[in-house]
Order: C-alpha cells, then sequence, then structure tokens
C-alpha cells in the first residue's frame, strides 16, 4: 500500500493538496493528528484516466465546506501494471481520481 511508502498510516493521512500538469501530478498528503508530519507525493509520467466528482448538490448544500481541503481518503490504491507502471486510485467524499504513473517519489516538507 502507498500508505507504508510515505509513512504516514492510513487511518492518520489526509489529502491537503492536488496539482494535476500534463505528465505529472503532486498529492500533497498529511497527518490529522500531527499537522507538522506532512510531504509531497509527485508522480512523473502520469495519465489521468479518470476524474469523478462524488458529491451532489444535495450534499454541497447540506456541507457547504465539502470541497475545502484538506480530504479525507476513502481509498489510496495502488496496483502494479508491469513495465515500472503503476494505476492508482484516490477515492474521497468529494472526488475520484484513477491515473497511471510511475511509483511517485516522496518529499517530506
Amino acid at each position: 500500500m502507498i500508505e507504508r511508502e510515505i509513512l504516514v498510516p492510513k487511518r492518520l493521512l489526509a489529502i491537503i493538496g492536488l496539482e494535476l500538469k500534463p505528465g505529472e501530478i503532486f498529492v500533497n498528503v498529511g497527518s490529522w493528528i500531527e499537522p507538522s508530519k506532512h510531504g509531497r507525493l509527485h508522480f512523473r509520467d502520469s495519465r489521468l484516466e479518470s476524474l469523478d466528482v462524488t458529491y451532489s448538490a444535495e450534499d454541497l448544500s447540506d456541507e457547504p465546506d465539502l470541497l475545502q481541503l484538506p480530504w479525507d481518503p476513502l481509498s489510496f490504491d495502488s496496483d502494479a501494471l508491469g513495465n515500472d507502471r503503476w494505476k492508482f486510485t484516490i477515492v474521497t467524499e468529494v472526488l475520484e481520481i484513477g491515473f497511471e504513473a510511475e511509483w511517485p517519489s516522496f518529499t517530506t516538507l
């Protein structure tokens, strides 16, 4: 699991930033418990496969801050595809993003 790679247990992981660029995806992560523990995952040679909004207008009217970061990932999965390629899926309350990339580098911020 990718949580082992970034040394933040899954139940403590928060997504505090997301940046999509051509061929690159950056995911800033941190700890809900220790905000000083945070870092940046850099997915190189990435190819976005899906980006789906998972909230409704009703959800947004009930919880207007739903789109505000940080997001609690419901899942952050990785599956080996071979040839040093991986399929990553991040699911939160507000979006689901699927992409293919090399294994990410992690920088502590």
